[in-house]
């Protein structure tokens, strides 16, 4: 099973500031939820004929401490890879527990035992991979032949793109880096002159323009050709999604002083002419999902600078309508959505690093949002994914910050967070990803870390 929650873009240390500044100069995301995971449960039962795994214990006898099956204390030892679960000492494929009608339920979710199930918080350490200065943005997709994922990362202090090739265990090939345009802060992908090959887009504060890269399909990518945005703008994210439904990807670029969202429709690989949708002020970051139910991608983003969030909901032929308003707290810089209380309707979520906190506004199925509700994160959190990450079936948080840390909040399906994990990464996070990077059936991390040129990939262990 393969889940992919990302395609992202940011460039949040250098522009956001500027933006709350009110200043025209400086230099994020699009996040794909792909299909969620099935839920396995370990089971199995145990009769008198069993033959298989420990040999049963003597009970005539004391029970040897520690060993399997035997009484255990929240102190106690228990042996090997046994663990005290329940006051008994219990191994992994012991995971089960046998009812008065001889069927089985299952037992606790255990991290490591090949099973993904639900409860499974397995996140790991992180591992660096070095990818280019100034690594400000990542996208997650398949860019050749084989059937792993793939890293690509916008490199704004290098004015590069770089990729690295997964062999699908989680592990990744050398650092390729190609041109691109001169500033890029934020990226996605997309086949954007339809010859069944994912290229790639960016978007560059310095050159103030759009690239596209076009893959071969083999991990490689075809010099920059540029789309100018215009003079003194500056550009804060990129998306890529399909308004509509022609199967052609259209990009999406966020511009904050003229506080506009920048359509790029494309047909037969070619871009259509821009059109410009007024938003809040000082957009931070722009961000596609279906927030009215008719199956029409809308677009939502944070704008840093009145501390809002603007909704245009989309029509089907590439157009959007008048933006609508929500105070989100202040100076918001990524946004992602996910259903945060189980209802059915796509809701938001900001990053306030001012605040040092989150903040979620239900949506109402029809376009409308409910009240603020604000969490706190440490850290100054800039940038965050919103996935299930544990299989319960409640959308979860994973968030970064100056404090070089992913700080992970778990959703209880009634609309409230509550911090988990913490996890050690590079130097200024500024963008995040989820995806299946292994195959096991959960969702595994990467974040973009601009200070240290690089990514850390946080495996999840089912």
């Amino acid at each position: 099973m393969r889940l992919i929650m990302p395609l992202r873009a940011h460039r949040r240390g250098v522009i956001v500031g500027l933006l709350l500044a009110g200043c025209p100069s400086g230099g994020e995301e699009d996040t794909t939820t792909g299909p969620q995971p099935t839920t396995s449960t370990a089971s199995g039962t145990a009769g008198p004929d069993d033959t298989t795994g420990d040999p049963p214990v003597d009970l005539g006898s004391p029970c040897p401490a520690g060993a399997l099956g035997c009484p255990c204390g929240p102190d106690d030892a228990c042996d090997g890879a046994l663990t005290c679960e329940m006051g008994t000492c219990t191994g992994p494929e012991d995971a089960t527990t046998t009812g008065g009608d001889d069927t089985t339920s299952g037992g606790p979710a255990v991290c490591g035992n090949g099973v993904a199930e639900a409860g499974d918080l397995c996140l790991g350490m992180a591992t660096p991979f070095a990818m280019g200065a100034g690594t400000i943005a990542i996208t997650i997709a398949n860019f050749d032949t084989d059937p792993a994922l793939d890293l690509v990362v916008a490199n704004r202090d290098a004015n590069t793109i770089s990729i690295r090739q997964g062999d699908g265990t989680g592990d990744f090939g050398v650092q390729s880096p190609f041109p691109a345009g001169t500033g890029p802060l934020a990226v996605g992908s997309g086949d954007f002159d339809g010859d069944g090959n994912l290229d790639v887009a960016t978007v560059n504060l310095t050159s103030i323009d759009v690239t596209v890269l076009a893959g071969d399909g083999n991990g490689g990518f075809a010099p920059p050709v540029s789309t100018g945005l215009g003079p003194l703008l500056v550009p804060s994210d990129l998306t890529v999604a399909d308004l509509e439904g022609d199967d052609d990807p259209d990009v999406l670029v966020t511009e904050s002083t003229t506080s506009v969202a920048i359509v790029f429709r494309t047909d037969m690989g070619a871009f259509l002419a821009a059109a410009s949708y007024p938003v809040g002020m000082g957009p931070s970051a722009i961000h596609t999902r279906d927030f009215s139910g008719n199956g029409v991608p809308d677009v939502v983003t944070a704008n840093a600078i009145d501390g809002t969030t603007s909704l245009l909901l989309g029509n089907g032929f590439g157009q959007l309508g008048g933006a609508s308003s929500s105070d989100v707290g202040a100076g918001p810089t990524d946004i992602a959505t996910g259903d945060f209380n189980g209802d059915g309707d796509v809701d938001v979520i900001v990053t306030n690093p001012v605040g040092s906190s989150v903040t979620i506004r239900l949506g109402n199925g029809l376009g409308g949002f409910g009240g603020q509700q604000f969490f706190p994160v440490p850290g100054g959190p800039v940038a965050l994914i919103a996935a299930d990450l544990d299989l319960d079936g409640d959308t979860d948080v994973a968030a970064v910050g100056g404090d070089g840390m992913v700080h992970v909040l778990l959703g209880n399906g009634a609309g409230t967070l509550s911090p988990a994990l913490d996890i050690a990464v590079g130097m200024l996070p500024d963008d995040i990803a989820a995806a299946d990077l292994d195959g096991d059936g959960l969702l595994d991390l990467v974040t973009a870390n601009a200070g240290s040129g690089g990514v850390s990939v946080i495996l999840s262990d089912a």
